[in-house]
């Protein structure tokens, strides 16, 4: 079996790879069945060096995580049940990331979009071409919950803008594929889990400011300031810790550029542990965003925008540890997203229950959980059309990984999904790891997908504005008579050490589609005088409608590599390639989105002395095509390369600074060439002081 310490993990992609144990954040209360489980496997988990000590070898080194499979144990990458991307506490400190988006760009498989097409102020995030919103997130295995809140557009990127500061986080880690069997409809793309860090046994924090200079005189400047501080209230029994973020960002002077918005965040947390075997925490956070744009400016039809969004949450979380390798971790989550501009003031809620609990029995790791959630929309101001939206589901589910032999492990699993609507789903999922040498790892599996509609996708009373933030007449209409979304999902993965310091993987998978929900173009009427697109009984210039593509393909490839070429110099690669296309319906033959086919990026980190490290990244983002379904348009967007260039440096024990160049040859992507607009050059400085 693969020797631990001697894995293919270390610097970012590939070789930040480690095992995501997204399903139920089991971190702290599994380490029973971890210890348990350690005792029959060939090796043991080997926890990552800080980077001081990583320049002693030239070696990759393992970084291993708690929160681990559906069971909760620490293990490498390499063996675990999925395809699994983690980005360490060293990584977020050397590179300096403002939010968890920007730290999302160079992982395998993983879309960032920048480009201004909402107000939420952050990249939009998908995963192997699945859309966005097929991606759960998750902040210590809790969802986030509130994505289906925005509409028109203007929810793009925005569930990122909540998420705790980097100076919050001990690492991210991304699940990619299908994990309906666990998560349910929202995780057919994949699943992105932000681990926060634990409360310190003295009290520490740090305070980071920030700001970013565009070259460009038309483009608007960014400013940034985070702060955590956490410790104890009473030693060994209970902790807080308290983060904040506020963000602006100057509204450009471009046509279709990026709005202006200010926006803060706080987020508290108390952590209670009255004995050895319960922990108790209860965490609350408040959101508000204030998003504006004018038509002389940014804003590309007439009249200004002026857009409000407030957010706030509540988390009761309970971990027992029942001794003999069983452990149970549940939580009940509200929250409330409440969003208003000059027409609409729109509310949603949802709250979510779930518990699990795992287990060790000789060589299966169990679980078995149950969740119920209820949401809600409610939007009085609405003069046509439903006004109030509820619905709840619950689901029952099971994983058992069972080490079979020393070097293969098979993981089973499954779902029982019921909904108010839709009736009740099986989702099965099966997934194997095999140790074909010490250095030659091969995994795979097949995984149901199942998605019901959305609270506004099914049901056909339901208006409100569409077409983005460049459509003032347009509307989405949801549609009664849509079916669940089906999909299974196939994906075969090779990872392979060629040398201590030389690590390589490659994957290829393939989703077939069951109606696929789209929500192409029904009626458009921008190019004549008047509108004339009726829908109970009003004209509009454009209406899309929700429907189902009967048939739908998804396939792809990644490969990384990851170099350790000096103890100093780290080189990492990786690509991407992603093919989508609609087998069936008006736009057979089409794509299902418009992101790129091919991917690329290129890293190189050095760490020049003991305080400074220098890095740089190039990314390429290939020939993408404008899907006629979405935009009424059918036109190629062509291809373009971006280089970004920074450093850090540790001036004082307690005082960092660092800074960069994004778009360092100053790429014009533009609207006209490429269909998007991105910033031109632009320079960040910072500084972080920790106390």
């Amino acid at each position: 079996m693969l020797n631990h310490a001697e894995a293919p993990t270390t610097g970012r992609g590939y070789a930040r790879l480690a095992l995501l144990g997204i399903s139920m954040g089991l971190g702290d209360t599994a380490a029973a069945a971890e210890q348990e489980q350690e005792k029959k496997r060939a090796s043991t988990a080997v926890t990552q060096n800080s980077s001081s000590t990583q320049t002693q070898v030239n070696t990759l080194e393992t970084m291993t995580v708690t929160s681990a499979s559906a069971s909760g144990y620490a293990v490498d990458p390499v063996h675990a049940p999925a395809s699994i991307s983690v980005i360490g506490r060293d990584e977020l400190e050397s590179r300096s990331y403002r939010d968890v988006s920007q730290a999302l760009q160079d992982i395998p498989g993983v879309y960032v979009d920048t480009a201004p097409t909402g107000k939420g102020g952050t990249g939009e995030v998908s995963i192997r071409g699945f859309d966005a919103d097929y991606t759960l997130i998750l902040v210590d295995g809790v969802p986030q919950d509130s994505s289906q809140a925005y509409y028109n557009g203007y929810g793009s990127g925005a569930e990122y803008s909540w998420l705790p500061p980097i100076t919050a986080i001990e690492r991210i880690e991304v699940i990619r594929g299908p994990m309906s069997t666990l998560y349910g409809s929202d995780a057919l793309g994949g699943v992105i889990n932000i681990i926060t860090r634990d409360v310190p046994q003295k009290w520490t924090g740090s305070v980071t400011v920030d700001t970013i200079i565009q070259e460009r005189s038309d483009s608007g400047d960014r400013q940034q300031g985070r702060f955590y501080v956490a410790g104890p209230l009473i030693e060994d029994r209970l902790g807080a810790r308290i983060t904040g973020s506020r963000l602006n960002r100057n509204e450009d002077n471009i046509e279709g550029g990026y709005a202006g918005y200010d926006r803060e965040v706080l987020d508290a947390e108390l952590a209670w542990t009255p004995n050895e075997a319960n922990t108790l925490k209860f965490e609350a956070g408040y959101g508000n965003q204030h998003t504006t744009a004018d038509s002389d400016r940014s804003f590309s039809r007439s009249g200004d925008a002026d857009f409000r969004a407030q957010r706030r949450h509540q988390t009761l979380t309970h971990e027992l540890d029942w001794g003999g390798g069983i452990n149970t971790r549940s939580f009940v989550k509200r929250v409330e997203l409440q969003q208003n501009d000059s027409a609409y003031t729109s509310t949603y809620e949802r709250i979510t229950a779930k518990s699990t609990t795992a287990m060790s029995l000789g060589d299966h790791l169990l679980t078995a959980g149950v969740e119920f959630r209820n949401q809600k929309n409610e939007n009085p101001d609405r003069g046509l059309g439903r006004q109030n939206l509820e619905r709840w589901d619950g689901a029952l589910f099971t994983e058992d990984e069972w080490f079979i032999s020393r070097d293969f492990s098979l993981t089973t699993g499954a779902r029982w999904v019921k909904d108010e609507s839709y009736g009740s789903e099986f989702v099965p999922r099966l997934y194997g790891v095999y140790d074909a040498t010490s250095a030659l790892t091969f995994k795979g599996g097949v995984s149901a997908g199942y998605r019901t509609p959305d609270l506004k996708e099914g049901d056909s009373n339901w208006i409100e504005g569409g077409g983005g933030p460049r459509c003032a007449d347009c509307r989405d209409v949801g549609n009664s008579d849509l079916q669940p979304e089906k999909s299974v999902t196939y994906e075969l993965g090779a990872y392979w050490q060629a040398t201590r310091n030389l690590a390589t993987s490659l994957t290829v998978f393939h989703t077939d589609f069951d109606d696929k929900i789209e929500k192409p173009i029904v009626c458009d009427t921008r190019d004549g005088v008047d509108a004339s697109c009726s829908y109970l009984g009003q004209e509009y210039a454009a209406l899309y409608q929700y429907t189902n593509v009967d048939k739908a393909t998804l396939q792809g490839v990644e490969w990384t590599a990851d170099w350790a070429i000096t103890p100093d110099l780290d080189l990492e690669s990786s690509y991407t390639l992603t093919d989508s296309e609609q087998r069936s319906g008006d736009n057979a033959g089409l794509p299902l989105n418009d992101q790129p086919r091919h991917r690329a990026s290129l890293g190189l980190d050095w760490q020049a002395s003991r305080d400074t490290n220098l890095w740089t990244n190039i990314r390429y983002r290939g020939e993408a095509e404008q899907v006629a379904s979405r935009s009424g348009l059918s036109e190629a967007w062509p291809s373009y390369t971006l280089v970004d260039s920074g450093f850090s440096h540790q001036l004082r024990k307690q005082l960092e600074l660092y800074g960069g160049i994004y778009n360092l040859f100053d790429r014009d992507i533009n609207e006209e060439n490429y269909g998007r607009l991105l910033d031109g050059r632009r320079y960040n400085v910072g500084m972080t002081l920790t106390f």
